[in-house]
């Protein structure tokens, strides 16, 4: 683990099923796929699960494997303007990330596609990273 602390990254998350670069995905907030059928969810206990959707999670299909982890201060998720999805508990302490540092062009996003996988598309709408 270590530090890294993410400046300006305090952007307003609304539901969708796009994570903007420095935007952060709050415990219990979560992106959907157009299609309705796929959601992520940023768990309280540090882990990023993707699950299917049906009026709300039914199956978990992938997870970050982060959990264990829970924070007095809640974990979250930030897709980083360098191309690097992240989780982190207090402190701005990484539990867990795409390893993706500087991959590709910016603006990077991640998408909760209508297939079931999460991934980091760069500027160029080039796959930097999949779930899959």
């Amino acid at each position: 683990m270590y530090i890294h602390h993410i400046g300006t990254t305090t952007t307003t998350f609304i539901p969708s099923d796009t994570l903007f670069s420095n935007v952060i995905l709050q415990q219990n907030q979560y992106l959907i796929s157009k299609n309705y059928k796929y959601c992520a969810i940023m768990k309280s206990d540090g882990s990023l699960v993707v699950y299917t959707y049906n009026s709300g999670p039914v199956t978990a299909i992938w997870s970050s494997g982060s959990g264990g982890r829970p924070s007095s201060q809640g974990p979250f998720s930030a897709m980083l303007s360098y191309g690097m999805l992240a989780i982190y508990r207090a402190h701005s302490i990484i539990i867990w990330d795409t390893d993706t540092f500087n991959k590709g062009y910016e603006p990077h996003r991640l998408v909760m596609q209508n297939d079931g996988s999460l991934v980091i598309y760069d500027g160029t709408d080039k796959v930097q990273w999949s779930s899959k």
